[in-house]
């Protein structure tokens, strides 16, 4: 009898171990989450591609795959920009999971198509009575939409039977064999646009190619649904032949749409032809639309092609193909890519360039100092500052604010490069910058506010070994020296991010403060958050929660830190 403890060992490693994993499961997710819509095409992927391996990792563990579909449900629920939406359904489509329908058939009413559209893929997708019920039993214009993803579920007999529309237009299509969908379409001259549509969606999933001339004439119609219809037509029907058509498309308005489309078609030929109208293309708008798609169809051969273009000096969306051609990239073309940065003026253009450069030398400035001239280097502070390289670090600091007397502008440009430093290799220098009185006050306050930032970031991230208990206290000294409630409340917010109970310890300092008060209880409720943070302790917790429980009066944080005490 002894030894029966033994096997139930592996039982609570096990779950111990589920536990754990949901907890840091949620925290990745809250990581990426900001991300997965991001304007930056690398930041996006990168964002994505971690969650989907995370969701690998998860297999077949029936309460971890729960815990990853509520994330992903719970994101969708929130504002997110259509591209994060999108991508989220997508997922959620890919899971097989019924109970994500309820999520999905909400999205069906999306004011954007690509949403109703991707919402109606997902539920066929998952499939069964469920998911055929929530797409025909809808009434809005999603509905209406949503409803032509029925044909994906042509082969579900259960569906079959519980819809039986095999003998009318345009819902017999998916169940009609080759000679029938021959005899109904005699009748689609006289159908309305949206039973057009249907059937062109339908024709295109049996992937009956003989009536590629019902898909392009539907792209001729100023019906939308119709249009479309036609359009995704083509990702199934249409190929090499009918690239001048969708190119009308991406360069009319419709580009979204033909972008996917263009991007998944599989052809002979077709890249060959999409390339020699790159090559020939002078108007920079669709150069740009062109490149995309290329890009997306992992069409590596445009990256000399765009980045000569990008470098003429008129140019005028040299970020923009920067930004489109950079997961094709890699540190050996950053003296290219400083070519094009150097010749954007706009200075919002130029940081987010700037970005670009860092993440491609990922801390490595070699490509870039061999650029430096006694003419640009002032300029070219600005850019090291973002990439970070700790053989660079030692000048910009010393002209930045050391004792070497630098002239004012390669001071200011060396300043601005310490306060980018993408780490806390000058966390030191930063908080002496902001408690200095001889430096200029403007240029202290955003000293300050980079100190916050830097000291905040995640282990692997800082770059330097300090603990918890060291980076409070230092934030501590940050307090001190604030003289505005906006750094105030960033260093509440960035406090949050060090997991810790000595962050909770510090925040609470400044509840009673009218004016902190509130960015205080977000605090305390996003430290909360992390289970591993709250549960061991609970002494802590629990009355902070009360305390935010009694003063916040923010709805969704008031649910939140309900959660979170009831889960203590």
């Amino acid at each position: 009898m002894k030894y029966r403890h033994i096997f139930l060992l592996p039982l609570f490693a096990v779950l111990f171990a589920a536990t754990v994993y949901a907890s840091e499961t949620s925290d990745k997710f809250a990581e990426w989450a900001p991300k997965m819509g991001d304007a930056d095409a690398k930041v996006r992927e990168n964002a994505q591609q971690n969650w989907m391996k995370l969701c690998d990792a998860v297999g077949a563990n029936a309460e971890l795959r729960a815990e990853v579909n509520k994330l992903m449900v719970d994101q969708l629920a929130k504002d997110n920009n259509v591209d994060a939406s999108v991508w989220l359904i997508r997922q959620l489509g890919s899971t097989g999971d019924a109970s994500v329908i309820p999520a999905l058939r909400k999205a069906l009413a999306g004011k954007d198509i690509r949403i109703r559209d991707e919402a109606a893929r997902s539920l066929a997708m998952i499939g069964g009575e469920a998911a055929a019920t929530a797409l025909m039993g809808s009434s809005d214009e999603g509905g209406r939409q949503a409803k032509a993803a029925l044909i994906f579920l042509a082969a579900d007999k259960n569906v079959a039977a519980k819809y039986p529309h095999e003998t009318a237009m345009p819902a017999a299509i998916p169940f009609a064999d080759d000679a029938a969908v021959t005899a109904l379409m005699k009748s689609y001259k006289n159908l309305d646009s949206f039973a057009k549509a249907q059937v062109v969606a339908q024709l295109a999933a049996r992937g009956d190619k003989k009536y590629l001339s019902t898909a392009l004439d539907a792209i001729k119609s100023d019906d939308e649904y119709l249009r479309n219809s036609g359009i995704l037509a083509l990702q199934k029907l249409g190929g090499t032949a009918e690239i001048p058509v969708l190119l009308e498309q991406l360069f009319s308005g419709n580009r979204d749409l033909a972008t996917s489309v263009l991007s998944r078609i599989i052809d002979k030929g077709f890249d060959e032809k999409l390339t020699a109208q790159l090559k020939s293309e002078k108007d920079a708008g669709r150069f740009a639309s062109l490149a995309d798609v290329l890009v997306k169809r992992f069409n590596a051969s445009v990256l000399p092609m765009v980045l000569e273009r990008a470098k003429t000096d008129d140019c005028p969306n040299k970020l923009q193909l920067m930004q489109t051609v950079e997961k094709f990239a890699d540190k050996n073309d950053a003296g290219e890519f400083f070519d094009i940065w150097a010749k954007i003026t706009d200075r919002g253009q130029k940081d987010d360039a700037e970005k670009c450069i860092a993440r491609l030398v990922d801390g490595d400035a070699s490509k870039i100092i061999a650029k430096q001239t006694k003419d640009n280097a002032v300029a070219v502070y600005s850019l090291l500052g973002r990439i970070g390289d700790d053989k660079t670090m030692k000048e910009i600091v010393d002209k930045a604010v050391g004792t070497e007397k630098a002239e004012p502008e390669v001071a200011a440009a060396a300043f601005r490069a310490m306060c980018n430093w993408p780490n806390g290799k000058v966390a030191n220098d930063l908080l002496a910058a902001a408690g200095n009185d001889s430096v200029a006050p403007n240029d202290r306050i955003q000293a300050l506010r980079a100190f916050a930032r830097v000291i905040s970031l995640r282990d692997e991230e800082i770059k330097i070994r300090m603990s918890a208990k060291d980076k409070i206290a230092l934030l501590e000294k940050a307090m001190v020296l604030a003289t505005r409630l906006e750094e105030k409340k960033l260093i509440i917010n960035r406090a949050s991010q060090i997991r810790d109970k000595v962050s909770l310890e510090f925040v609470l300092k400044f509840f009673d403060d009218a004016d902190l008060q509130q960015d205080v209880c977000r605090a305390v409720v996003d430290l909360a958050h992390h289970d591993n943070l709250r549960r061991p302790n609970k002494e802590l917790f629990e009355p902070a929660l009360d305390k935010v429980l009694e003063a916040c009066k923010d709805q969704g944080l008031l649910d939140r830190a309900k959660k979170y005490k009831a889960n203590l």
